[in-house]
């Protein structure tokens, strides 16, 4: 019987690779055949600004693509199950994500990060003019925007742009949990209201889950790149919770666990979960037409409820566990089946 039980499951194993693995085959770069959000569709030939061709198209997307499977792979992974026609909106915005976030790592000099994301500014605003811009990522961007498009996509665009320089120029510490709750909204949210919008959805109840959701995802990505910070003597722990704790900065700058800054942790990765759980029971209420495409977009729960159980598991060790609690989510075996799983389900 226990052999049987073993065979089936390996069974069902392999049936479950051999899909992720074709999907990734079906996906294979192409240019976007339409602008997300615009009035009305339009192929990339008759729209697109000028030097922008399907094959440079193309090209940008293998970029794209690259760049989001290496720094932001548990998202890759989610894009594979997106509709083929909104693909190409999430890997240009996720990988637009990638290149401002990595501002700050990139040069120490606050000026000169300020600098690049004013660029990108810049880059936004002539992709919504219609005018080309020589960056891949630029590039894909126009691609599937563009001057007919929603200025709405501008504006969350922007949105990200402002909270990371925001994050550049204000260094202390943040005050209270609703402050990193505001800067992971304006961020991981503002990435799936992109692509929400980018599928026609228009409901509150979507955009209210998409808001938990992000705020999930992006309290857990600070909570584990506690370590990484303190190199750069940046804390995102909330004051009010370490105060509260008696952890001092120094004490995290200086990468000192104790049971006290454990705390500090399981108190942050609780706010997290119950975002989580908020963003879950909103998705299994929703109704209509749009509503499986919606579970669709929001995928990238399971990778971030796998990194929450991670940590529980790990006892909130995140200065020693990180590595293991951030490949939870990372694409292991048990989140590609996770991802599979629920995408045939219909849950997220």
């Amino acid at each position: 019987m226990a052999s049987c039980s073993r065979g089936l499951a390996s069974g069902w194993l392999r049936r479950g690779l051999l899909h992720h693995r074709a999907r990734a085959r079906q996906l294979a770069p192409q240019a976007p055949r339409c602008y997300a959000g615009s009035s009305s569709p339009a192929s990339a030939s008759e729209e697109a600004p000028a030097g922008v061709t399907a094959a440079s198209v193309s090209k940008a997307f293998e970029y794209c693509e690259s760049s989001v499977r290496r720094y932001d792979y548990d998202h890759y992974l989610c894009s594979l199950y997106l509709p083929r026609e909104l693909r190409p909106v999430a890997i240009a915005t996720r990988a637009f994500n990638v290149e401002t976030a990595q501002v700050a790592d990139v040069t120490r000099h606050e000026s000169l990060a300020v600098m690049r994301l004013q660029w990108w500014r810049e880059a936004v605003d002539d992709i919504f003019k219609g005018k080309a811009v020589d960056h891949p990522v630029a590039r894909l961007l126009a691609a599937v925007y563009g001057p007919k498009s929603s200025r709405t996509a501008k504006r969350w665009l922007q949105r990200i742009i402002d909270a990371r320089e925001e994050d550049l120029r204000v260094r202390a510490q943040p005050a209270t949990l609703a402050d990193v709750e505001a800067y992971a909204e304006r961020t991981m949210s503002s990435l799936l209201y992109l692509t929400l919008h980018a599928g026609g959805v228009s409901d509150a109840a979507a955009d209210h889950a998409a808001s938990h959701l992000g705020k999930a995802q992006g309290i857990v990505r600070l909570l584990l790149g506690t370590k990484h910070h303190s190199m750069y003597r940046r804390v995102y722990l909330p004051a009010a919770v370490t105060n509260a704790h008696g952890v001092s900065q120094e004490e995290l700058f200086q990468l000192r666990d104790s049971d006290a800054l454990r705390e500090v942790f399981l108190s942050v990765a609780a706010a997290a979960k119950a975002h989580h759980e908020h963003a879950v029971r909103l998705g299994a209420q929703l109704q209509g037409d749009k509503a499986a495409l919606v579970r669709r977009v929001l995928l990238p729960s399971v990778p971030c409820r796998n990194r929450l159980a991670a940590i529980e598991r790990l006892n909130f060790d995140v200065l020693h566990q990180f590595d293991k609690m951030d490949a939870a989510g990372r694409g292991q075996l048990q989140t590609q089946l996770a991802l599979l799983y629920h995408r045939l389900m219909g849950t997220f």
